[in-house]
């Protein structure tokens, strides 16, 4: 029996509200198997999304103009837990967990270019770890937080704590 919440036939749909408390759907933007998605909607009113996908070695982008009807979706050469999508500048910038074969899940973070994801730091993690938030501060310094679990207390047991990494691009 598989855990609720899981697998092929679970959908992920788009919600819009007038007044937060009355909601309809908008649009279905993945049919089977939706997870986690980042969503950053562009001042044209279109959408460029990443999404986990479950079972799978690799991210999807996705995109979309209203209404959100047809998407356009490309699996991406790098998974990403917990995605993150956020604009900095004129750059897009993705976090989330990646998989490691020998060091277990980390924390990294990429910038998007064109349809390539191209990591630039992975932040210190391990064990649990994932979810990054982003706050841009300039258009060269910017904050990122995540969780993660990879230090231990005095006694050895695990901690499960948030951090805060400051960015900084010399141009």
């Amino acid at each position: 029996m598989k855990p609720r919440g899981y697998g092929r036939e679970i959908e992920s749909t788009m919600l819009e509200s007038d007044d937060g408390l009355i909601w309809r759907q908008r649009a279905l933007f993945q049919e089977k198997e939706g997870d986690e998605t980042a969503f950053q909607f562009e001042p044209d009113g279109s959408i460029v999304a990443v999404a986990r996908r479950p079972g799978s070695s690799s991210a999807q982008l996705c995109r979309s103009s209203p209404p959100y009807v047809e998407w356009d979706r490309i699996e991406m050469d790098h998974y990403v837990g917990g995605p993150l999508l956020a604009r900095w500048g004129s750059r897009y910038i993705v976090g989330g967990r990646k998989r490691t074969v020998n060091r277990g899940a980390k924390t990294a973070i990429y910038w998007l270019v064109g349809d390539q994801l191209l990591e630039f730091s992975e932040l210190p993690s391990g064990g649990d770890n994932s979810y990054p938030g982003f706050v841009e501060l300039s258009p060269t310094r910017a904050l990122v937080s995540w969780y993660s679990s990879h230090e231990t207390n005095a006694a050895g047991k695990e901690l499960t704590a948030i951090y805060l990494a400051d960015l900084e691009i010399s141009e």
